[in-house]
């Protein structure tokens, strides 16, 4: 039996009314992303996770920046992101096998809101078999974790908790797809990141989580 990892956002709706939505950028392609740890990420983790994001962000047509104080925000789409536990696979920690979602967002009245919540710790054990003894295995694990953050953003700018059979935006991936030198998104979340979103969907998505076949 070979282990499965799925990966999925979790949705969690806050509001039981369905309502129209526009793109949650008011036609504006810029994002800037508040980044709230209580631990300081480490340099190379930091590094490959932003050059991850920004890449992937910017194939579908967006421009992605870091906000360093959230009170410096002038005019552009703000995205709060809250990452949980260390985010760094030389610190191993104890998970109750309870957690199951890696990142989350929440939907309010029809609408993807631009809060996301990432747990480091459960990061770590879904990719600790595949990243071994790797020696850069503080890139590998940045460079994933900057693929589940633009997961995210996909669902909170393209207003959809929809998934695409293929890349980034799959709803299960295998450990290794999540580490290996290429992950982009795929034809059908590009085109749904390029095209206005009419409505939000209110139907939850599946989560980032573990299981087997």
């Amino acid at each position: 039996m070979f282990a499965r990892l799925t990966v999925s956002v979790c949705l969690l709706s806050v509001g039981a009314i369905a309502a129209s939505s526009k793109r949650a950028f008011e036609g504006s392609n810029d994002i800037v992303v508040y980044l709230h740890h209580r631990m300081e990420l480490p340099s190379i983790v930091s590094g490959a996770m932003w050059q991850e994001t920004l890449s992937l962000m910017h194939l579908s047509g967006y421009h992605v920046r870091q906000l360093e104080a959230p009170h410096a925000v002038v005019a552009a789409f703000l995205v709060v992101v809250e990452l949980e536990g260390p985010c760094d696979p030389e610190i191993r920690l104890e998970l109750s096998t309870a957690t199951r979602s890696l990142a989350s967002t929440v939907i309010e009245h029809g609408r993807i809101l631009p809060f996301i919540h990432v747990n480091c710790s459960l990061l770590q054990r879904f990719l600790a078999s595949a990243l071994g003894s790797k020696p850069d295995r503080q890139f590998v694990f940045g460079r994933a974790l900057g693929r589940l953050l633009a997961h995210e953003l996909y669902h909170v700018a393209g207003q959809t908790t929809s998934h695409d059979s293929t890349g980034v935006t799959e709803p299960a991936v295998w450990a290794q797809e999540l580490i290996s030198d290429q992950f982009p998104f795929g034809k059908a979340a590009l085109e749904k990141l390029r095209a206005p979103a009419p409505y939000a969907n209110q139907d939850s998505g599946s989560g980032f989580e573990s299981g087997s076949r």
